[in-house]
């Protein structure tokens, strides 16, 4: 009976992948080629295997997921007494799965649980799917993005490490690596270094796994994510990523993260350099990094937006305003990128360096304008809505205009909680108060602001 990795065969043309999972020759010469004889059912089968497997990629995942869950029931109907059937009622629960995470899921709470009650009866079956389906009953519980759901993770994926040459052990190997690293990024009672000897576990143990590349990058991003940044860490972190590139090739899953984050180390590197001199260079190493994300070698990747953000934010580093204007402004056009996941970002830091470059009040107000770009209606989930509220506020400071100052922070204050703003509302308080010490008649420039 067939056992190919469905993480595997996404990885070939559906032509290809048809032709493996018929296992039949795909070409033939002048002699005529020798294939497999293929019952009735199992390419029944592998006919309706291989539209689910476009499914991902489909104009709309969700239609085409609920056309393949109609497909494997027609199919059991179909084949009632195949070797087959529970193959179907695998791929059933994983298009329910998929389904429901979606952006926009598809039932999402009733489609979780059928898939689970699925994979479970699976999982306790002599079915050859048996370790897959118990994989996705730990990647349910990594899905939860919780402490609770990591730690519950492990647990279900040491489970099909218990199976007898699992199929998807590599799998589990490396969601486990993946669960003790979010651990160690939420509780002291995991560290990063218990996830990086899971993932070196992977890279020991499964010599032809197609994670091998995720693994290795994680082992940087391990480095990168250490708790107490240091020159010392990025420099692992750098060291680490290069094995993704020599390892393997650039068109590995990973490589685009690595390259991208192996620009994000010798940014943050740089940085923390004693010596200006040091961090110009830094900045510039980070820059030229950058570039190979948006560089022909990762026309695809969808860290391109973020590398060209993280441009504008070394010229932004650096001091150089004007610069990092253009760069970030490179972010929002439309031409560039559509919907950049960073398009709040750059367009706080745009406004950051406008208000940096004023000298006037025209050049304030320039600056007010491009803080009030970043707004609930915009960007609904941004996390810098507060930030750009507090530094419109103020540039009346900066434009010593004291009372529209004080008008502007107690707006603020009325509008943000000590929950929705812990950073800028204490500052905005701050600055009322300052301004009523300073200058109580409302008509003197005061001083004395934090800022």
């Amino acid at each position: 009976m067939l056992n190919i990795s469905l993480k595997n065969i996404r990885k070939l043309p559906v032509a290809a992948a048809l032709c493996v999972a018929l296992l039949a020759a795909c070409g033939g010469g002048g002699g005529g080629a020798t294939g497999v004889t293929v019952s009735a059912d199992q390419a029944a089968f592998n006919a309706v295997l291989v539209r689910y497997d476009a499914a991902s990629a489909a104009a709309d995942p969700a239609v085409a997921y609920a056309a393949a869950i109609t497909d494997f029931t027609t199919f059991k109907s179909d084949y009632s007494t195949s070797g087959r059937v529970d193959d179907a009622d695998y791929y059933i629960a994983r298009s329910k799965h998929e389904l429901a995470l979606l952006p926009v899921p598809v039932d999402a709470v009733n489609n979780l649980a059928a898939a689970l009650a699925t994979y479970t009866t699976l999982a306790a079956s002599t079915s050859n799917k048996a370790d897959n389906a118990q994989f996705y009953i730990g990647k349910m519980r990594y899905d939860e993005n919780t402490q609770a759901g990591y730690t519950a993770a492990i647990t279900e994926f040491d489970k099909v490490l218990a199976y007898t040459s699992p199929s998807a052990g590599d799998d589990a190997q490396y969601y486990i690596g993946r669960s003790k690293h979010e651990l160690a990024l939420l509780t002291s009672a995991y560290t990063l270094a218990q996830a990086q000897a899971e993932y070196t576990m992977l890279l020991n143990t499964y010599a032809v796994s197609t994670r091998r590349d995720d693994a290795q990058y994680q082992i940087g991003k391990t480095h990168f994510d250490a708790l107490t940044p240091s020159i010392a860490n990025y420099d692992s972190a750098i060291a680490a990523f290069d094995l993704v590139f020599t390892n393997y090739t650039t068109a590995a899953s990973s490589a685009d993260d690595a390259q991208y984050f192996k620009a994000r180390a010798t940014h943050e590197k740089a940085l923390l350099q004693p010596v200006a001199l040091d961090i110009t260079n830094g900045l510039n190493a980070a820059r030229t990094e950058y570039d190979v994300v948006l560089s022909a070698t990762y026309p695809l990747s969808n860290r391109r937006d973020d590398a060209q953000y993280q441009i504008g934010k070394t010229h932004f580093d650096a001091g150089d305003d004007a610069a990092a204007i253009t760069e970030f402004s490179k972010v929002l056009n439309t031409a560039l990128f559509t919907a950049p996941s960073v398009g709040d970002d750059a367009q706080y830091f745009k406004a950051r360096s406008t208000h940096n470059l004023a000298n006037n009040t025209a050049g304030f107000g320039a600056a007010r304008t491009e803080y009030a770009k970043v707004n609930i209606t915009a960007y609904p989930r941004s996390n810098r809505l507060d930030d750009a509220e507090y530094y419109s506020a103020f540039t009346y400071h900066d434009s010593t205009q004291c009372n529209a100052e004080q008008t502007a922070m107690t707006a603020f204050v009325n509008k943000y909680t000590a929950i929705t703003s812990p950073v800028f509302r204490p500052l905005a308080q701050v600055e009322i108060a300052d301004i009523s010490v300073a200058n109580p008649s409302g008509t003197a420039n005061h001083k004395t602001c934090i800022q």
